[in-house]
């Protein structure tokens, strides 16, 4: 009796684990086979973004071709929205390091879209390009970014005609043709405002592969979209004369 009831209990453990294994192999089936591209996307998602690239904006000349208006490229700190908003130590770190106004920096996440990457300084000094670069290891998800900003080769000359840019409003995003996002440059007065429509050129996306720690370690050529710079504005003005001029006027 007992030695059939031992058989039995044996027969019993065997099926239990056979049972297990089964579960097992058909948990691995549908991940590796039935969900793979589901969890390839995952994947990817986590070891990838899309970045916007803007487009650098026209140059503006003289009549004789002289830059009057060109652009500079300065380096803005980014972070992730997605990682903003949960209020992580990444975050907080990096507003200890730059000596940043807290509440400036959280109304440009409340501000910023869904699923954007949140400009926390944007024109970034030598010095705090400096800070995260040795910090880098700290700061996870931190990015330099470097981009284009306007430039007037002659300061004040002309003012009135060059007109100016400022940076896109809240409430101006989402609206019209052009995709204008916070932090976009957009023609305010004179030429700049005049010709936005050939200085702005179109925005492009870069998608950038990223390693555990969060940090860039390449660009992936598939999904990306080169950024189309704005065109080249010639003006009938002659910097030469008009800088005699404003020079007898003020004299």
């Amino acid at each position: 009796m007992d030695e059939h009831a031992r058989a039995w209990r044996a027969r019993v453990l065997l099926l239990v684990v056979a049972l297990g294994f089964f579960t097992l192999a058909t948990k691995l089936f549908s991940m590796q086979v039935l969900a793979h591209a589901e969890y390839a996307r995952m994947a990817r998602e986590n070891r990838q973004f899309v970045r916007r690239v803007l487009a650098p904006r026209g140059v503006i000349s003289d009549r004789a071709g002289l830059n009057l208006a060109h652009n500079v490229y300065l380096a803005r700190v980014t972070y992730p929205r997605s990682f903003a908003v949960q209020g992580d130590s990444t975050l907080d770190r990096l507003i200890e390091l730059l000596d940043l106004d807290e509440a400036s920096v959280l109304k440009r996440i409340d501000r910023a879209p869904p699923g954007d990457r949140v400009t926390i300084v944007r024109r970034a000094t030598p010095q705090q390009v400096a800070v995260v670069e040795e910090h880098r290891v700290q700061l996870p998800n931190v990015q330099l970014i470097v981009q284009p900003r306007r430039h007037y080769r002659y300061g004040s000359l002309a003012a009135h005609l060059m007109g100016y840019v400022g940076e896109v409003r809240p409430e101006e995003t989402g609206s019209g043709q052009a995709d204008y996002l916070p932090g976009d440059l957009i023609g305010r007065s004179g030429v700049e405002a005049w010709a936005e429509g050939l200085l702005r050129g179109e925005p492009g996306r870069e998608v950038i592969e990223v390693n555990a720690a969060g940090h860039v370690v390449g660009s992936i050529s598939e999904g990306g979209e080169p950024a189309l710079p704005g065109a080249e504005v010639f003006l009938t003005l002659h910097a030469g004369l008009q800088q005699t001029l404003e020079r007898l006027l003020d004299g």
